[in-house]
């Protein structure tokens, strides 16, 4: 099947199974995963048509193990396509940003890869080019946040600019230090709108926020995490920035134009 999938990896599970009962700890995740799809299949308010969103909600699958979550939505066949594909990312988009706001605001941070193409789910079977790159993307990013694949990306990094950012994506992949610009996805215009109060906690002092859930149900953060926690906080700062330029331009946008002064003409002199 043609679609997209996006991979997710919780940061710091091991030290959150070691601290805590494995069972309470488990079904935790469960608990969150398999509600939120639920949640948010029917609340896109931006695709106001019931029956397109009804055959969406068919389309996506969800499915966890050990600390892997991964969601994927497949193109409606042709038969039966009536929605854009750029409506179809944004409905799947939607669904991702709030499990990640859900589980940052949870104390599971997680840090997410969004590939297209084609791929095969069936039980825990996993197969297809797509399902490779989201899932060497996830588990290269160094940071808690959620990224588009490459081509992915670039096909949608003109649209909906508020709710993405082109932001240098620190990678580690076997010790090697790499940084380089891909799509993320603003999750802090959700969590504004959404969840004001952590928004204002995050705006107040990004540090501690991301400390919070990092350090979150006694999970340990050694020497070798330090990396990752630093540049989970140096990204919401900048999601924050990127959210007062959106808000400035937003602003400027409403600003009646300024009326330009009437002059008083003088009298034309009559001429004898």
């Amino acid at each position: 099947m043609n679609g997209i999938i996006a991979f997710f990896d919780i940061l710091g599970y091991k030290s959150f199974l070691k601290n805590n009962d494995a069972e309470t700890s488990a079904q935790k995740v469960l608990d969150i995963i398999s509600g939120t799809p639920a949640e948010l299949l029917d609340g896109y308010a931006e695709l106001k048509n019931d029956k397109l969103q009804a055959m969406l909600k068919t389309q996506v699958k969800h499915l966890v193990f050990s600390d892997t979550i991964v969601l994927s939505l497949s193109w409606l066949p042709k038969a039966e396509e009536k929605i854009d594909r750029y409506t179809s990312i944004m409905y799947f988009e939607h669904i991702l940003v709030h499990l990640f706001i859900k589980m940052f605001n949870a104390g599971l941070p997680v840090r997410g890869g969004i590939s297209e193409g084609k791929f095969f789910i069936q039980d825990y079977c996993l197969a297809g080019d797509a399902v490779n790159l989201a899932h060497e993307l996830c588990e290269s990013i160094d940071c808690s946040g959620l990224v588009f694949g490459k081509e992915l990306g670039a096909s949608i990094i003109t649209v909906n600019k508020q709710r993405h950012l082109t932001y240098y994506t620190p990678f580690k992949k076997n010790d090697t230090i790499s940084e380089a610009p891909y799509l993320h996805c603003n999750w802090l215009f959700a969590l504004k709108r959404s969840f004001p109060k952590q928004y204002a906690l995050a705006v107040a002092d990004p540090a501690m926020f991301v400390a919070r859930a990092f350090w979150c149900h006694n999970k340990d953060m050694p020497l070798s995490t330090d990396r990752k926690f630093e540049n989970t906080v140096k990204l919401v700062r900048r999601l924050i920035i990127q959210n007062e330029i959106n808000e400035a331009d937003e602003r400027q946008l409403l600003k009646p134009e300024a009326k330009l002064p009437r002059t008083k003409k003088k009298p034309t002199p009559i001429k004898r």
